[in-house]
C-alpha cells in the first residue's frame, strides 16, 4: 500500500491500517476496524538489543531494518518507541 516515500528524521507521519474482515475457523465472521495512529519519524540507531526470550544482547542493525519501509517511530499520543513496517500500510506526512 505504502508509495516507496522516504521519511526523514523528525517527520510527523499518519499511518492508517485499514479495515478488514474474515471469517475465521469456526465461520464467524471477524472485523477488525481501521486504526489511524501518528508517529514522529526517528532516527535509526547503530544496534539494537536482541532478546530470545532467554537473554539479551547487542549487536548492529540488522540489514532488514536498515530498508526504508522500516522506519524506527515513536506514538505521539503515547509516546511509545518502535518499529513501523511500512509495506502494507498507508502513511503520510502530517505538519
Amino acid at each position: 500500500m505504502s508509495s516507496k516515500i522516504v521519511f526523514n528524521e523528525g517527520s510527523k507521519i499518519l499511518a492508517i491500517t485499514p479495515a478488514i474482515s474474515f471469517s475465521d475457523l469456526d465461520g464467524s465472521n471477524v472485523s477488525i476496524p481501521e486504526k489511524r495512529r501518528k508517529y514522529e519519524v526517528l532516527p535509526k540507531p547503530d544496534t539494537v538489543i536482541v532478546d530470545d526470550g532467554v537473554s539479551e544482547w547487542i549487536e548492529g542493525l540488522p540489514e532488514h531494518l536498515k530498508c526504508d519501509h522500516w522506519l524506527n517511530v515513536k506514538n505521539i499520543e503515547t509516546g511509545k518507541r518502535h518499529w513501523l513496517n511500512t509495506m502494507h500500510i498507508q502513511v503520510s506526512e502530517i505538519s
